[in-house]
């Protein structure tokens, strides 16, 4: 679930045929659907409204049509990777602590949530793998590997402070060098992409913005007894660290067991008209998975995948069951049987694309199909405002199986059908391992 500051989920974005029914039908943002129940197949809205113009009302409700060419070049943009955000939409993930560099097997469900959200909003997503360089138990840690001589919590004041001496900052930065690169060959080994790493502790480099937040009277429940700042502060400086241009995004992947942190911290940028668009998307926490030995954990992951006789590796199975569930629910990896049914369905449709015909594209009339995937756009973008790749992929479900069960009637546009499914499931983080484009498309 995304939790937002402004209270206000929505995001700017353009698309061919978004703009063509704001311009003509004078939309605005509706819930919009295509509906076949009281017409041969028309766009609609789910509230009855008179608002809208060039449209037909049925009961209350417009329905307008779209040409076929507008559809077709809604299709053309998401296939051919057009952008439908013009500002940048940052997503923070990982959080990982350098004196537990390796995540658990459930914290992977943080790197997987991201990993989709990064495919789903494309070339304006700027992901951010945070490291918690500035937790005491880390700098405790530090401390002891290297004989300070001096506690976690002084080693926190000097480090924020920019009082910290020489040596013990190179010796700091050792410590967490060694841990992004054992990160970043834990996720080479899960074949995982990683974007900027960002050790929170620099974040302090800019002391004015540090000052500025640890003197603010607003402010002053949240310090500890030494003066220093508590972990909603501590959030205040990463985002205001990052969100410097007031147009965008920045979406921080957390733990739903952190309600009351998110709670707080989104309070505190209202009170104080920060003016920032922060988003937390809070995903459910992962039982039975507190293992960070991955030679245990893939063990039984591959002795189960082989007892239920799935043609998947681990990781593609991983990135599965991150999308057929919602991002609330709670996952226990002594229960995965419950998700084997909807693991098949998502091999049989893998296997359906993989067997047609991508050759065949004969587009010569509208039909239901290509109206359903027009709103592919639109289904994305609020995938991708509610922080739930699973609504993205339950859409595709329902193109797959419109398809399916009319496979004859769609036989001319089956090379169309194949390339929009394979790139939609690479938008969620699933790949085929096809890079072929599309041509663009024109009617016959």
């Amino acid at each position: 679930m995304i939790y937002s500051s402004k209270n206000n989920n929505k995001l700017k974005y353009s698309t061919p045929l978004i703009e063509y029914i704001k311009n003509n039908n004078l939309y605005n943002d509706e819930n919009l659907i295509f509906s076949t129940k009281y017409t041969a197949g028309t766009y609609s809205i789910t509230n009855p409204t008179k608002n809208f113009t060039n449209c037909t009302l049925v009961n209350g409700y417009p329905h307008f049509h779209i040409p076929l060419e507008k559809i077709l070049e809604e299709i053309d943009f998401f296939i051919n990777g057009g952008d439908m955000y013009q500002n940048f939409i940052y997503i923070r993930y990982g959080d990982i602590h350098p004196h537990k560099s390796i995540p658990k097997l459930g914290q992977i469900r943080n790197l997987l949530i991201y990993d989709s959200l990064n495919n789903m909003i494309g070339n304006k997503a700027n992901g951010i793998f945070a490291i918690g360089d500035i937790s005491i138990k880390t700098l405790n840690n530090v401390c002891k590997n290297y004989d300070l001589g001096i506690s976690g919590d002084d080693l926190f004041i000097k480090l924020v402070n920019n009082t910290l001496e020489p040596d013990i900052l190179k010796l700091l930065k050792e410590y967490d060098n060694k841990a992004i690169f054992q990160i970043k060959t834990f996720l080479e080994s899960l074949k995982l992409s990683y974007d900027n790493f960002i050790l929170e502790s620099t974040l302090y480099e800019n002391h004015k913005l540090y000052e500025k937040i640890k003197y603010n009277p607003k402010y002053s429940g949240e310090l500890k007894r030494n003066g220093e700042l508590k972990y909603s502060l501590q959030e205040l400086i990463f985002i205001a660290s990052i969100l410097k241009n007031k147009d965008d995004t920045l979406i921080n992947i957390i733990g739903s067991n952190q309600s009351e942190h998110i709670r707080k911290v989104n309070n505190m940028l209202n009170d104080n008209d920060f003016g920032v668009d922060n988003r937390f998307l809070s995903y459910g926490m992962c039982l039975n998975a507190d293992s960070n030995d991955y030679g245990e954990w893939s063990n039984n992951l591959t002795q189960f995948i082989e007892e239920q006789k799935f043609d998947i590796n681990i990781m593609d199975y991983l990135k599965v069951l991150t999308f057929i569930n919602t991002n609330d629910v709670a996952i226990d990896y002594n229960k995965l049987g419950k998700y084997s049914h909807q693991i098949r369905k998502f091999k049989d449709m893998i296997d359906s694309i993989k067997s047609l015909d991508g050759n065949k594209i004969d587009i010569n009339k509208i039909n239901n199909l290509l109206c359903m995937m027009g709103l592919v756009n639109y289904n994305l973008n609020r995938a991708i405002e509610t922080g739930n790749q699973n609504m993205f992929y339950r859409y595709l479900c329902n193109i797959s199986n419109e398809y399916e069960k009319n496979n004859e009637e769609y036989y001319s546009i089956s090379g169309l059908y194949r390339e929009f499914m394979v790139t939609a499931l690479r938008r969620i983080g699933y790949n085929l391992n096809e890079e072929k484009k599309c041509k663009r498309l024109v009617l016959k």
